[in-house]
């Protein structure tokens, strides 16, 4: 079974104002004139010549305003950092154009050369894979034309930056082992069990306490794996752990996590608990990451 695409879609605009000074002088104002939104797993860091190395993060409902930049020799460079914090893979799209203020249409007297992707006149595009947990450079530079007319002032340049799935996810399919309220790891866990001898240990532990302990589910490590997930111990019930869902991301298995808590007009029992879940899949040597949600909930 597929998971469909998740398609996170951004804006990031930006308006390069360019007014003659004398023959050749010219000044270029970069304003972010709209919010800035990405999925929670980008982040975008600008930098430009004249900021001396210093970067300018740009950040989710951000706007903010560069100074005025003399270029004379009427190119602009522009680099720009991506990170990718996610735990897979994420494609990035990105579009620039240099558009005509007065006539709304793509102006040709605007360049773009994109390190690794090339130049163009008036627009350029591209995508890119980010992998997993990644920082990526992109070092740009726009070019006036010598052809410009003496006095050109109206254009701006606009971005688009678009981030898409690289890969279609698979649902996991997953057996629950075992999940309760009392075990023997006190302290929050997570697991990826390949072997018999490791699940025993794992096993003995979350036992270690039961008057009459069983002993370890037989499990055929090869063909399955073992996930489990312990929150450890705390004050009273109404906490709970359990897997949601898996996917197979590709390059990655994607564990999804919901820890669930109770909230401060709750009314639960005082007892201590120790919350877990254990399920088997499929054989896999992929990476496994897990990524975990809490939820509160309002007990009665």
């Amino acid at each position: 079974m597929k998971v469909s695409k998740r398609v996170a879609a951004a804006l990031l605009i930006g308006a390069f104002l360019v007014s003659l000074v004398g023959a050749t002088a010219y000044v270029w104002y970069f304003r972010i004139t709209a919010p800035v939104v990405y999925g929670e797993s980008i982040e975008f860091w600008y930098t430009d010549e004249t900021l001396n190395g210093a970067w300018q993060r740009i950040g989710i409902d951000q706007t903010f305003s560069r100074p005025a930049v003399d270029l004379t020799k009427g190119v602009f460079y522009v680099k720009v950092l991506v990170n990718n914090t996610a735990l897979r893979p994420v494609g990035l799209r990105v579009e620039i154009k240099a558009v005509d203020t007065a006539t709304g249409e793509a102006t040709d007297f605007i360049g773009f050369n994109v390190t690794g992707v090339g130049f163009n006149w008036a627009s350029i595009a591209w995508e890119e894979t980010l992998p997993a947990s990644s920082l990526t450079s992109l070092n740009i530079k726009y070019v006036l034309s010598s052809e410009a007319p003496v006095g050109y002032t109206g254009f701006e340049i606009a971005w688009s930056v678009g981030l898409f799935e690289t890969v279609e996810e698979e649902k996991v399919e997953f057996v629950t082992v075992d999940t309760g309220y009392s075990s023997g790891h006190s302290s929050p866990a997570y697991y990826v069990i390949q072997d018999t001898e490791t699940w025993a240990g794992v096993w003995n532990q979350h036992v270690q306490f039961m008057l009459d302990p069983m002993p370890p589910p037989p499990i055929d490590f090869p063909e399955r794996t073992i996930i489990a997930v312990f929150m450890g111990e705390v004050s009273t019930g109404g906490y709970a752990i359990r897997v949601c869902d898996i996917v197979d991301a590709g390059s990655s298995i994607i564990v999804n996590v919901e820890k669930t808590e109770p909230g401060p007009g709750s009314v639960v029992t005082q007892a201590l608990t120790q919350p877990f879940h254990m399920v088997q899949i499929a054989k896999t040597d992929k990476p496994v990451y897990f990524e975990t949600v809490t939820k509160i909930i309002e007990y009665p």
